[in-house]
């Protein structure tokens, strides 16, 4: 059996591929795990350069990643807050989809167009497709 799990997980993966092996009475399910990135659609998450760099310890984060919330990270907020990209509503949501995760101490102190450039892609994944497409640039 551990030759046809290794065999099967040197196989090339498809996107949700599952991998059933069966020996005897157990059947063992192997799901094959890929990177986020592979499996986000171009609205999920976007990465943002910081203008100011946050210091944390003897690291510098200079860019951000902020995915789209789900309902929980959302919770204890409301969708108009968000979507007016209230600041003490940002402080709370930032850190909960923020990659690196960023503190709520790191959201409050940092640089205003930083946090204005991260919010407002926040409150733009409450927008639905045809929402956001009359906002691009032509």
């Amino acid at each position: 059996m551990l030759d046809q799990l290794a065999l099967a997980l040197a196989l090339p993966p498809t996107q949700g591929e599952l991998i059933v092996l069966a020996a005897g009475n157990l059947l063992v399910l192997v799901a094959l795990l890929f990177p986020i990135a592979c499996l986000e659609t171009p609205m999920t998450a976007k990465t943002i350069p910081l203008d100011a760099p946050i210091a944390r310890g003897e690291t510098s984060i200079t860019e951000v990643t902020v995915r789209k919330p789900g309902p929980g990270e959302l919770r204890g907020l409301t969708l108009k807050a968000v979507g007016e990209v209230e600041f003490d509503t940002m402080i709370k949501l930032l850190p909960r989809v923020t990659t690196p995760a960023l503190t709520v101490a790191e959201v409050s102190v940092m640089d205003l167009g930083d946090f204005t450039a991260l919010a407002t892609e926040v409150a733009g994944f409450l927008l639905s497709k045809a929402q956001r497409q009359d906002f691009q640039p032509e």
